[in-house]
């Protein structure tokens, strides 16, 4: 029971830590998607 409730106390937290490394990725895969098309244009 007891770490059921720290469970769910430290949840929003583990969250927000996905949201930011899902975020993250997302820039580095476009960053990634972005990069070749901008040798070739420049």
């Amino acid at each position: 029971m007891q770490t059921e409730t720290s469970w769910h106390f430290q949840h929003p937290r583990l969250i927000k830590q996905v949201n930011i490394v899902r975020s993250l990725s997302f820039i580095f895969g476009l960053c990634l998607h972005i990069y070749p098309f901008s040798n070739y244009l420049f």
